[in-house]
């Protein structure tokens, strides 16, 4: 794995070129935020704000932006726009999204769920999270536990019958400077020595 010398500290190139990646090639989101009288809960829209709406939310998700982003911009919950845009959704963006979906690469998928801080610091994993706590991803049909995929990534390959540990005992957390690959033995004893 290549990686160099930045600000006293050993980072993979990956990692940061990743960190001071921008993407400036969509436009900035504009839409007209919700009206403090439809924010209520049980509010309902008139029919043509709706199809507002759905139209300026339809046209931005077409552009890459994603429900969340549009939903913040709108001042309306993810699952609140969601609702609103079902059956256009399904009518219009469904070839889309599963064309944009197999398009997307496993390492895409990833790197849009890590929150990356500084180098020392948690990377918390923003996507799905596990019963137990730990990071989870489904790609193509295929699951994997988020902190193995991304150590596999910038580190290399865990061992046969070798396991992760969370150095700074945080489940969520996907930062390889916090990962150690350990026996289940040692997984366990220093997980046990952590909670004393």
């Amino acid at each position: 794995m290549e990686a160099r010398e930045s600000e006293g500290t050993l980072m993979p190139r990956a990692v940061e070129e990743w960190i001071g990646k921008t993407d400036d090639s969509r436009p900035p989101l504009q839409i007209e935020p919700l009206r403090p009288i439809e924010q209520g809960r049980g509010v309902h829209l008139s029919p043509d704000r709706l199809q507002e709406i759905r139209a300026e939310t339809m046209r931005l998700v077409s552009l890459g932006y994603s429900q969340e982003q549009v939903g913040k911009a709108l001042g309306a919950s993810r699952s609140r726009l969601s609702r609103w845009c079902r059956a256009e959704v399904m009518e219009t963006n469904a070839p889309l999204r599963l064309l944009n979906h197999t398009d997307r690469t496993l390492s895409q998928a990833m790197w849009d769920r890590i929150d990356v801080r500084g180098a020392d610091e948690c990377w918390p994993w923003v996507g799905g999270i596990s019963p137990h706590g730990y990071g989870s991803l489904n790609f193509k049909g295929k699951g994997h536990n988020a902190h193995r995929l991304v150590y596999e990534t910038l580190v290399g390959a865990i061992p046969a019958g070798k396991v992760i540990d969370h150095i700074c005992n945080n489940r969520s957390c996907v930062n390889p400077r916090h990962l150690q690959v350990v026996t289940q033995t040692e997984n366990l004893m220093l997980s046990y020595r952590r909670r004393a």
